[in-house]
């Protein structure tokens, strides 16, 4: 339990923090013992609490506690905007908010406690007779056990991670993943990561996100120390390689743009204590994995919030003639579907997938959870991924991806509904017609104005922002133009808004 855990690098040069298992476990306990106050007689199975934290020992303890006391868990990224906050908070009905004063804001319109997370760690415990934030409370007092345990017996269905992903309708669903399959999942990692004490496991995404939670797990159940690196370490581009050589990390989960970004010119990235590269949230290359792969085991993992883990994997290696995502675990089973209720499997077409790591569905949208997850007659309930894929009978069946079959997408890791975008450029006041459009990992805005307005670039982000629009998703180029071009059909054709896109950019370089 004194082992070391966590490291917190808030700055390339600067360690804010470190802790053990046992210092962990104890700020855990704390937080568990002020949520099962504030449910009070309530049950604490299926009931969310929501996490506003920037990451740190606040932040992993309260998730930790969360689930101590059986609850599930929704954490809010703090770089999202505050409506976004308001959103979550009330469509997974949040048992108790955890945050601190200084991200607080206006905490009158939530109908849930509000508890600082300064009452529960130990440097500030002391100084904060107050736990809570806003008024509606427990009150000020609670019994913290050093050997608190939840007393009632979790099912594999109960409510344990719940992922806020882009929607098509303007607001975030809510994938509701279970405990049973969030520990098929801790399972999975460890056979694919073999972690150990030796092992520093860097962190570099939210856990807003389901690939900050596998980073944070790969290295917590297996007992290593886990490296948190925030958005000023991993935006160093070619600095981050010697970060990455300085903390001796040992396993990274990357996205092959943060691979990229640290490349300079033919060097060779030069990284000898990195045994394992998990690589996934976009398209990889052959390029990658001859640049990255020697010296190492490099992984092309694919899955996604609605599979809770990575369920489909390739192993890699320099020089090989494809670059595939590989096989199904076997806890999965990768469908190649033409139609959603073809009873035959192909080698081409869109991947649907079964297993035990499915999830629950989305948060109070039932429309939506069967239009996805479907009840298969003969492979029984299954996940429509919407990607396109196929198989190559003579490369050992390894699967190989091949794009979106609709119009979301991942960019830099981060998955993008276009519909979501769309939805929020249409309520700036001065647009009659908005579209959204990804060309190169860049997001283009296309608008069209009303008469004598204006709308500048910058005007466009800071409205967006304001609509709850998250930074992910933020587009980077705007183009005006007189009326949009439709099909035959009447529908808005993007192919065309692409080709304009793309004759732009050949202008702007020629």
């Amino acid at each position: 339990m004194n082992n070391p855990c966590l490291e917190l690098w808030e700055t390339p040069d600067a360690c804010a923090l470190k802790m053990t298992y046992n210092e962990m476990h104890k700020v855990a306990q704390s937080v568990a013992a002020w949520v099962t106050a504030a449910c009070g007689d309530k049950t604490t199975k299926n009931q969310i609490i929501c996490v506003y934290l920037p990451r740190s020992l606040g932040m992993m303890s309260s998730v930790i506690g969360s689930f101590y006391c059986g609850c599930g868990v929704a954490v809010v990224d703090t770089k999202l905007p505050w409506s976004r906050l308001e959103f979550i908070v009330k469509d997974a009905d949040a048992g108790v908010l955890i945050t601190d004063s200084s991200l607080a804001g206006e905490t009158g319109g939530f109908a849930c406690p509000i508890l600082d997370i300064a009452a529960c760690l130990p440097e500030t415990a002391k100084k904060t007779p107050k736990p809570w934030l806003s008024e509606n409370n427990p009150g000020n007092k609670v019994t913290i056990k050093n050997d608190f345990r939840y007393d009632s017996k979790l099912e594999d269905d109960d409510s344990c991670v719940v992922i806020y992903t882009s929607g098509s309708t303007g607001n975030p669903k809510g994938v509701c993943l279970q405990y049973g399959a969030f520990s098929n999942y801790a399972c999975i990692e460890q056979v694919l990561t073999i972690p150990s004490a030796k092992d520093r496991i860097v962190q570099t995404q939210s856990l807003s996100f389901i690939a900050g939670f596998h980073e944070c797990w790969r290295a917590l159940c297996g007992g290593a120390v886990l490296v948190m690196a925030n958005s000023k370490v991993t935006s160093l581009g070619p600095d981050l390689e010697q970060w990455l050589r300085d903390q001796e990390i040992t396993v990274m989960k990357a996205v092959p743009s943060l691979l990229r970004s640290m490349l300079i010119g033919d060097r060779k990235p030069q990284l000898p204590k990195l045994r394992l590269l998990h690589i996934g949230g976009e398209a990889v290359t052959q390029d990658l994995v001859d640049l990255y792969g020697p010296g190492r085991m490099f992984l092309n993992t694919y899955g996604s919030t609605e599979t809770c883990s990575n369920c489909v994997i390739g192993f890699c290696a320099p020089g090989d003639k494809h670059c595939t995502i590989g096989l199904s675990l076997p806890s999965f089973k990768a469908l190649i579907l033409e139609k959603p209720d073809a009873n035959e499997e192909t080698n081409k077409g869109e991947l649907y997938l079964w297993g035990m790591s499915l999830a629950k569905g989305y948060l109070n949208l039932d429309d939506k959870t069967k239009e996805v997850f479907i009840q298969h007659p003969k492979f029984g309930r299954i996940y429509k991924t919407g990607d396109i894929v196929e198989r190559l009978p003579d490369y050992g069946n390894c699967i190989v991806y091949r794009g979106r079959s609709d119009n979301q997408l991942k960019i830099n890791g981060y998955r993008v509904e276009l519909g979501e975008v769309e939805a929020k450029l249409n309520m700036i006041a001065v647009i009659n017609e908005a579209a959204a459009v990804a060309v190169d990992n860049t997001i283009y805005a296309f608008a069209t104005i009303a008469e004598g307005k204006e709308l500048t670039v910058g005007d466009m982000k800071e409205q967006l922002k304001g609509f709850g629009l998250p930074f992910f998703a933020m587009p980077g180029r705007l183009m005006i133009v007189d009326k949009f071009p439709k099909t035959i059909s009447g529908k808005l054709d993007r192919k065309v808004l692409k080709k304009q896109i793309e004759d732009a950019n050949k202008e702007a370089a020629a």
